[in-house]
């Protein structure tokens, strides 16, 4: 840079800078529209802006609606026109037996009774051996004998509560008791509430939550062909 030749005179000139204030405002509108413009380029944003105003929300609403009720609609067609399986020798509808085992289990866990008021004695035993016989050994069988013919055609078809298999002697005794009670529906298995005391169900519960370990006289009771002792 030359330097000033002596007795040249040197003027300042003042240059007005504006004010930080004044510059802030149009700094801060610049920042508020480059936000605004990414913050509406996001593709989240986009997909919403379409979805609220390009129609997909009423396609939404009305999707929605018709899934809510095409399956009953469905549904009603499946049994109007029979499709439902009816006869005992179809086969299940789809999740039927879950859907029912479910329902069941939860049914008994909230009622059943928790213990019985009579004692698992010979007595009881006995009684219960032969109400059983009268009552329930058509369809549930007795010890050592097969089947009934009728027993086989029902669905589904009934345990044989003396076939080792079969057995419900894990069963709590009340959760047995609530079966003879209210019965199952759909199954063929009827309530006796109306046709035993609660003493004979309680009989027969007993009955059958120790049919492995009975007494003989029980045993005696359910087996038909001992012929009773002659009376004098």
């Amino acid at each position: 840079m030359a330097k000033p030749e002596s007795g040249m005179k040197i003027t300042a000139v003042a240059v007005r800078i504006p004010a930080r204030a004044s510059v802030e405002p149009c700094t801060s509108v610049l920042c508020a529209q480059l936000f605004t413009h990414r913050f509406y380029n996001w593709p989240f944003i986009r997909t919403w802006n379409k979805f609220l105003y390009g129609g997909f929300i009423l396609k939404f609403i009305l999707g929605l609606i018709i899934g809510i009720l095409i399956l009953p609609i469905c549904g009603y067609f499946y049994f109007r026109f029979g499709y439902a399986p009816v006869a005992t020798a179809a086969a299940p509808m789809p999740f039927e037996k879950k859907m029912a085992s479910m329902a069941l289990r939860a049914r008994i866990r909230a009622e059943a009774p928790k213990s019985s008021p009579i004692q698992a004695d010979e007595p009881n035993l006995t009684a219960g051996a032969k109400t059983y016989v009268v009552n329930c050994a058509f369809c549930h069988g007795l010890p050592n004998l097969p089947s009934t013919a009728a027993s086989k055609g029902m669905f589904p078809v009934p345990p044989q509560l003396f076939n080792p298999d079969d057995m419900v002697t894990d069963d709590p005794v009340g959760t047995i008791y609530w079966k003879v009670d209210n019965g199952i529906r759909m199954t063929g298995m009827p309530s006796f509430n109306k046709s035993l005391s609660t003493t004979e169900m309680w009989q027969v519960s007993l009955l059958l939550n120790k049919a492995d370990k009975l007494p003989d006289s029980a045993k005696a009771a359910l087996n038909p062909t001992v012929a009773a002792p002659a009376k004098k």
